[in-house]
């Protein structure tokens, strides 16, 4: 089950693209063998410990499970240089604890500050460069490293240290070695652990209860659905706000991933996209009777709770079905014996346009095979009396009216601003080629690429 999914999961994923994958200690060695396969051992990012229980289970047998595994990877490790591994997640930020370590008991200009070791953990024999005298500016006195631990800094960094004052011997010059000082105002961040704390991103029950809030009715849909935050923390270490990152869950369950992409975009006021994909399984709820349909409509709560910033126009999601084209395909394999044959299966395809497909089922087929996302901007406008779409701010003209009349589309030439392309059905010209035709030129005179369907 796994495999063909993490396998497109692959192909799909941008070079600097991350994956996280839930599992719990029952399959963790197979996917992971299966990870490696596919990814590349080298790709391997981290194995993260989710502790998704606040409290042990007294049902079960021996132990009681009170984490799961996330296993990340890259699409692509890249390297710097060096040999070092390029860094593809971010940094988190910085709580009010933390910031509190820092302090000023100097006074110094530059705020407060962290002291750090001054030494490394090389010897001398490996770092020869590293072993070497500094002078306590207090006390005169010359100090020496450990010859199984040297300086960490080199002696010019070290002048340049002491320039910048870094180096720090004490309040009274008291230590015995120096020390290096980090001022908060130059710390970018937190580098996330491989322990996720339930108090930090959230638990099971807490996911539930989350669900049950939104949607009462659904109760008893999901055993184990995920909290928003363990997604959200996620979300802030691999993708950004300014809407360059899509978001893929190729088993959205309850919608849990959308529902955090929409918080995080309200939290930082982003514009990350998520596509979520799920099958039509059956549940036993009367309400929603297979997990898409709840997971639709969870969506459409949160972002009335969660997303009411965003509710705007310009923000929302669509619910897209896989089927069928929506265009009649030549029969391959139909039965060519005679001329009568084949004149049934052109007249068929005269109207080559399923009879119960609506407008908005062609527009979108149209759109992928344009090259145009589905979540591009759709506009409905009037031409000349006539219905047409105008995608991504008019960059594209779609007029699916079964019968076109010749001034609509010169109407549409003179649209400012003027469309790139403009797409239309065949048929809508009843035939009539020497229209069609004419039209084409006019297009292309004026820098319009003009397609019939």
């Amino acid at each position: 089950m796994m495999y063909p999914r993490l396998f497109l999961a692959r192909n799909l994923l941008r070079d600097d693209g991350v994956i996280f994958v839930s599992i719990d200690d029952h399959e963790l060695e197979n996917l992971r063998c299966i990870m490696d396969e596919l990814f590349g051992e080298e790709s391997f990012i981290g194995c993260i410990i989710w502790e998704k229980k606040y409290s042990p289970s007294n049902d079960t047998v021996d132990i009681s499970y009170t984490h799961d595994y996330i296993v990340a990877y890259s699409r692509l490790r890249q390297v710097n240089e060096g040999g070092t591994p390029v860094s593809l997640l971010h940094r988190m930020e910085r709580t009010a604890a933390q910031d509190s370590l820092y302090k000023n008991p100097d006074d110094d200009p530059k705020g407060s500050w962290m002291s750090g070791d001054y030494t490394c953990n090389k010897t001398a024999d490996q770092r020869p460069n590293l072993y070497y005298s500094v002078k306590n500016p207090y006390t005169g006195g010359e100090i020496w490293p450990n010859k199984a631990a040297v300086w960490r800094y080199s002696k010019e960094q070290h002048q340049r240290n002491i320039e910048e004052g870094r180096v720090w011997w004490g309040l009274k010059g008291q230590n015995q070695t120096p020390r290096y000082k980090r001022y908060l105002a130059e710390v970018k961040g937190v580098v996330t652990d491989t322990i996720w704390l339930h108090d930090e991103v959230g638990h099971t029950d807490e996911a539930k209860k989350e669900l049950r809030k939104l949607m009462p009715e659904s109760a008893g849909g999901f055993d184990t659905p995920k909290p928003t935050r363990l997604l959200m923390r996620m979300l802030e270490l691999a993708t950004t706000s300014d809407g360059s990152d899509l978001v893929l869950d190729f088993f959205a369950g309850s919608g849990t991933t959308g529902h955090a992409v929409i918080k995080a975009n309200v939290s930082d006021f982003g514009n990350r996209r998520f596509i979520l994909v799920q099958f039509p399984e059956p549940t036993r709820l009367r309400e929603y009777p297979t997990i898409a349909t709840i997971t639709k409509e969870r969506l459409t709560r949160a972002f009335k709770s969660d997303g009411n910033d965003l509710v705007d126009g310009a923000h929302g999601f669509r619910v897209l079905k896989l089927k069928t084209s929506n265009f009649k395909t030549w029969n391959a394999d139909y039965e060519l014996a005679n001329e009568s044959t084949i004149a049934e299966q052109l007249q068929l395809h005269t109207d080559h346009v399923l009879p119960d497909r609506s407008q908005e089922d062609i527009l979108l087929e149209i759109l992928l095979k344009a090259g145009y996302p589905l979540a591009s901007r759709v506009e409905e406008i009037g031409v000349a009396g006539q219905h047409a779409f105008s995608i991504s701010d008019g960059n594209l003209i779609i007029c699916l009216e079964s019968a076109i009349d010749a001034k609509t589309l010169r109407a549409i030439i003179a649209l400012q601003p003027r469309p790139v392309q403009v797409i239309c059905l065949d048929y809508a010209f009843k035939g009539n080629d020497q229209v069609k035709t004419n039209l084409k030129l006019e297009m292309q005179a004026a820098g319009i690429e003009f397609r019939t369907v």
